[in-house]
C-alpha cells in the first residue's frame, strides 16, 4: 500500500473525544475513522480526503451557523459526555458480558455460523478494550491538567425585567461558583462593575457572543472597574465581548483611576496568575484599557483597544498637558492602552493586539521605584506583532523591566504631549530597564525620535528594525534612533545591529545619536540622513562599527565627539566625511575613511 493510502486509513483519533469534551466542535475527513466519533452537522463536519476547498469553507460555515453562535459547543460537549464517560464505559462493557454468552453457539450450528459469531464475540471485546484505553486516557489527561471541563453557565434575563444589567452578571456569577464557562449572549449590559474574587476557586472562564455583539457598559460615573480580577484566583478567561467606558464626562478626579476595562490587581498581593485575554475590544475609558498589577503569566492577545483617556466624542485633542490627574481640554494626560505594573505583572505576552488613540502610552511595562525595591521589577515580558497608532506620548515603552522583548510590532502616529524625556517616540525604554531586546519592529511618522533606548542597565540588542519620517518635529540633539546609557559611560553590552534608519524627510539632527555605553557592537544596516550627520557616538568607548552604510548629504556620515575611547571603525564600512573630534577621544582605529 502507498504511503497516501496508508495516511488515509488514519484510525480513532483521541483529540477529537478530548476537544468534544471540553465544547469544541471538531472538522474531520470522511476518509477515516473521525466518522465514527464526529456527527456531522451536530458536533462537527466531515469533509472529503484532500477536499483543500472544502476544509477552507467548514470554518466559516462553523462559526456563522445559527445552532454554534447561538449555543456554541454545547453538542460536541454533550456527545462526548454521552458516548465517553467512565459510565457509558461501565455499562457498554457490562453489556457485552451479558451478550457474549447468550451467543454461545450449539452443536448444531454448522462451522461457518461457528466462525461469525467467534468474530462478533472479539469484535465486541476488542471495542470495550478500546473504550477502556479512551476513557482512561481521557482520565489521565483531566488529572494531569489538574481540573475536569468546566460547567456551562448560561446568562439570561435573570432578573426578568426586560432589561440587561451588571445585575444580571452577578446572579449568574452566583451559580457559577466556585467556577464554570459564563456564556453571554449577544446584548448590550449596562452599569457593569463586576469584582472576581477568591470564591472562584477554580476559576472562571467569560465568553460573550462576539465583539459588538455582547457589550458590558461601565456605571456613570465610574465606581470601578468594568471587571476587577482581585481574588487570588488563577486562569481567569475573557473572550469575544466589547467593554464600553460610555465616552464620560466626569471630572471627579477621585473616580478617575476606577475607569479601566479590565483590571487585574489585589490589595493583599495575593496575585491572581495565568489569566487570558482575548478577541475583547475595549474603548472610551479614562485611565486604562488593561491594567495588570498583581497577576502574573497573564496573555493579551488579540484585542482592539482604543480611545483611552478621551471624554469626548471627538478624538483626542493634540494639546499640551498641566495636570496628570485632571482633565485638561478634553482628555487626560495619564492614560495607558495596556499597562503592566512591577513584579506582579511579570511573565506577560501582549500580543497582536490593535491600539489607536490613547492619550499617554499604548503598551508599558512600569516598575514603580518610589513604592518597590529593584528585586520588584517588571520582568520577562514579551510585547510581540501589536499595532499601536496615535499615542500622544509613546507608543511602546519598558521602564525600570528586566528581560523585556519588543519584537515584531508596527507604531506610528506618536508625539502631541511634547519632546522632554522620550516624548513623542515610537519605541522607548527608560530607567534601569536590562536584557532589553528592540527587534523586528517598523516605526514612522513620530513627533519624536523612532526608537529612543535611555536605557540604564546592561544587555541591550536593538536589532533589524526600521525607522522611516522620524521628528517631524525638530530635534536639536536626538537622532532617529537614540541611545543614550547611565551617566560616565557605565552602562555595557549594547548590540545595534541591521537596522535601516531613512530619515531624510525629518527634523533629526542624527540618523543615529550614541553615548553613555561600552562594550558595543555596531554592524550591519543604513542610516541615511540627519541634519549633522548619519551617525553620533560620543562618551563611549569600546567600539566596533562594521558592515553598515551611513549618508547624509552635505553633513558629515560620522561625527565623533568628546570622550570616545577605543573604537574600531572596519573597512567595510561605506561612509563619506567622516569628522572627529579629539576633546578627551583616544584610541581610534579606521580602517577605511572614506567611500
Amino acid at each position: 500500500m502507498s504511503r497516501s493510502g496508508l495516511r488515509r486509513l488514519e484510525g480513532f483519533r483521541l483529540t477529537y473525544a478530548e476537544a468534544m469534551w471540553l465544547g469544541l466542535p471538531c472538522i474531520g475527513s470522511r476518509a477515516n475513522a473521525a466518522g465514527q466519533v464526529i456527527s456531522d452537522r451536530e458536533t462537527g463536519r466531515l469533509v472529503p480526503y484532500d477536499d483543500r476547498n472544502a476544509l477552507g469553507e467548514v470554518p466559516v460555515r462553523i462559526l456563522g451557523a445559527a445552532d454554534y453562535s447561538r449555543r456554541p459547543g454545547q453538542a460536541p460537549e454533550v456527545r462526548a459526555r454521552g458516548h465517553y464517560s467512565y459510565d457509558r464505559f461501565k455499562d457498554d462493557v457490562l453489556h457485552a458480558l451479558e451478550i457474549v454468552p447468550e451467543a454461545r453457539p450449539s452443536p448444531a450450528l454448522n462451522n461457518d455460523r461457528r466462525i461469525t459469531i467467534k468474530r462478533r464475540r472479539q469484535r465486541i471485546r476488542l471495542d470495550a478494550l478500546r473504550m477502556g484505553l479512551i476513557v482512561g486516557l481521557l482520565v489521565a489527561s483531566a488529572a494531569a491538567s489538574g481540573a475536569e471541563p468546566k460547567r456551562i453557565v448560561e446568562v439570561a434575563d435573570e432578573n426578568r425585567d426586560g432589561r440587561y444589567t451588571g445585575q444580571d452578571i452577578e446572579l449568574a456569577l452566583v451559580r457559577c461558583r466556585p467556577g464554570c464557562l459564563l456564556r453571554v449572549g449577544a446584548h448590550t449590559y449596562d452599569d457593569v462593575a463586576i469584582v472576581i474574587d477568591k470564591q472562584f476557586s477554580e476559576g472562571l472562564e467569560i465568553i460573550g457572543a462576539g465583539t459588538g455583539q455582547t457589550v458590558f457598559r461601565s456605571p456613570v460615573p465610574a465606581q470601578a472597574p468594568v471587571f476587577w480580577v482581585r481574588g487570588g484566583q488563577s486562569g481567569v478567561v475573557f473572550r469575544d465581548f466589547t467593554l464600553d467606558g460610555r465616552k464620560t464626562e466626569q471630572t471627579n478626579a477621585a473616580k478617575i483611576s476606577d475607569s479601566v476595562g479590565i483590571r487585574v490587581s489585589n490589595p493583599s498581593l495575593t496575585p491572581s496568575d495565568d489569566g487570558r485575554i482575548e478577541s475583547v475590544s475595549i474603548g472610551h475609558f479614562l485611565t486604562a484599557g488593561i491594567l495588570i498589577r498583581d497577576g502574573r503569566r497573564w496573555h493579551i492577545k488579540n484585542n482592539h483597544i482604543e480611545d483611552i483617556g478621551c471624554h469626548t466624542s471627538q478624538p483626542c485633542p493634540r494639546l499640551p498637558g498641566k495636570d496628570a490627574n485632571r482633565y485638561v481640554k478634553g482628555r487626560r494626560t495619564t492614560a495607558f492602552g495596556v499597562i503592566l505594573t512591577s513584579v506582579g505583572a511579570s511573565g506577560a505576552i501582549v500580543e497582536g493586539n490593535r491600539i489607536a488613540n490613547i492619550t499617554k502610552i499604548g503598551i508599558e511595562a512600569y516598575t514603580n521605584y518610589s513604592k518597590l525595591g529593584s528585586s520588584d521589577r517588571v520582568r520577562d515580558v514579551q510585547i510581540l506583532r501589536n499595532r499601536v497608532s496615535g499615542a500622544l506620548n509613546v507608543g511602546i515603552t519598558s521602564n525600570g523591566g528586566v528581560g523585556i522583548d519588543i519584537i515584531g510590532n508596527e507604531v506610528w502616529d506618536t508625539g502631541g504631549m511634547g519632546l522632554t524625556g522620550n516624548g513623542g517616540a515610537g519605541i522607548s525604554c527608560g530607567g534601569a530597564s536590562e536584557r532589553i531586546v528592540i527587534a523586528e519592529n517598523i516605526v514612522h511618522d513620530t513627533d519624536g525620535s523612532g526608537i529612543r533606548a535611555n536605557c540604564q542597565g546592561d544587555d541591550v540588542t536593538i536589532r533589524d528594525n526600521r525607522i522611516g519620517r522620524a521628528c517631524r518635529r525638530k530635534l536639536v540633539e536626538q537622532g532617529a534612533l537614540h541611545i543614550v546609557g547611565r551617566k560616565e559611560g557605565r552602562s555595557r553590552g549594547l548590540v545595534v545591529e541591521g537596522n535601516q534608519v531613512d530619515v531624510r524627510e525629518g527634523e533629526c539632527a542624527y540618523g543615529l545619536f550614541l553615548g553613555r555605553w561600552r562594550d558595543i557592537r555596531l554592524a550591519g544596516g543604513a542610516y541615511h540622513g540627519g541634519s549633522r550627520a548619519a551617525l553620533f557616538v560620543a562618551d563611549a568607548s569600546q567600539i566596533r562599527i562594521e558592515g553598515l552604510e551611513a549618508t547624509s548629504p552635505g553633513v558629515p556620515s560620522l561625527l565623533v565627539g568628546s570622550n570616545v575611547q577605543s573604537m574600531t571603525v572596519a573597512a567595510d564600512m561605506r561612509i563619506s566625511r567622516p569628522t572627529i573630534r579629539k576633546d578627551g577621544s583616544r584610541g581610534f582605529v579606521l580602517d577605511r575613511r572614506e567611500d
